[in-house]
């Protein structure tokens, strides 16, 4: 596990969090070419989420009809796994999530 959030990982790649987050896919390209050569199970990277944030700047919640309004973060960080690496199977189980309290 690598996590791209952190500065000495960032300088020993050559790369800078800014450059994994633009809109454009260069850097973010350029580093899986060097981190497929590892045998990693995953990465912790920062999310490119400014654009979504800028689109959509709040997200509404509407629960037993009380609603809930969050503004939409700018910043943030997503795990990105890499089953076949650790596992027999190269693909994940489908599930289904419930979570109590919450209706259709």
């Amino acid at each position: 596990m690598i996590d791209l959030t952190q500065p000495a990982a960032l300088q020993y790649f050559q790369t800078t969090s800014a450059a994994l987050i633009r809109d454009g896919y260069e850097e973010s390209h350029r580093l899986a070419e060097t981190l497929r050569k590892l045998d990693l199970a995953g990465i912790l990277v920062p999310a490119a989420i400014g654009t979504v944030a800028r689109t959509f700047p709040h997200i509404q919640l509407v629960r037993n009809r009380i609603r809930v309004v969050y503004v939409t973060p700018h910043t943030g960080m997503n795990l990105v796994q890499f089953p076949h690496r650790y596992q027999e199977f190269h693909e994940l189980e489908r599930y289904r999530a419930i979570v109590r309290g919450l209706t259709r």
